[in-house]
């Protein structure tokens, strides 16, 4: 959870809270014949009003992207998994496995999260590594990944991140994979 959503969420807690302490505050002012009490059960009914639609929307801003997945799974390939690639930020890199177990990444995910340019559309060759096209999406072979990388990754940290990233948990698991099938053969 970004630090945005999980203040969001606190101070929505502390919203209904309040409201909750107001309101019993209320009741117990009207119970001793207070006049104090409508003021209180005001401010109670306020704080709960507010507390409860910032929970809604707070619900519906963060339900958003995962409904957006569920009307458009159909339209997106099955895509086997995902890396969160951390760098200051969270970007998703999808991934798929071609009949021979070999993976391809998104091109446009990768470039978004080294901070380049996006592949144009049609380009069957990005930043000296060839391109496959894979349902309408440009992607990179394990080594295009690995090519396209290597030489932004001298100068580029977020490139270097990555590189290593897909080589100790994607490329080690293969090979290890590749491994156990080759001895059990």
């Amino acid at each position: 959870m970004s630090l945005v959503n999980e203040l969001r969420t606190k101070s929505n807690r502390l919203y209904l809270i309040t409201a909750a302490a107001l309101l019993v505050l209320g009741i117990l002012l009207s119970v001793l014949g207070s006049g104090w009490s409508t003021v209180f059960w005001i401010l109670g009914i306020i704080f709960l009003a507010v507390g409860t639609l910032s929970s809604a929307s707070s619900s519906l801003i963060s339900g958003m992207p995962w409904l957006l997945r569920m009307i458009s799974r159909h339209t997106e390939p099955d895509w086997n998994g995902e890396i969160i690639h951390t760098d200051g930020s969270e970007f998703k890199i999808r991934y798929t496995y071609d009949h021979q177990g070999n993976p391809r990444f998104v091109a446009k995910d990768i470039c978004a999260a080294i901070g380049a340019r996006r592949p144009n559309k049609g380009a069957l060759k990005w930043g000296g590594a060839f391109l496959l096209i894979d349902n309408e999406h440009a992607c990179f072979s394990r080594e295009a990944v690995t090519a396209y990388l290597t030489p932004l990754a001298i100068k580029n940290h977020a490139a270097n991140r990555l590189l290593i990233i897909l080589r100790n948990e994607i490329f080690r698991k293969l090979d290890l994979k590749q491994e156990r099938l080759a001895r059990n053969a």
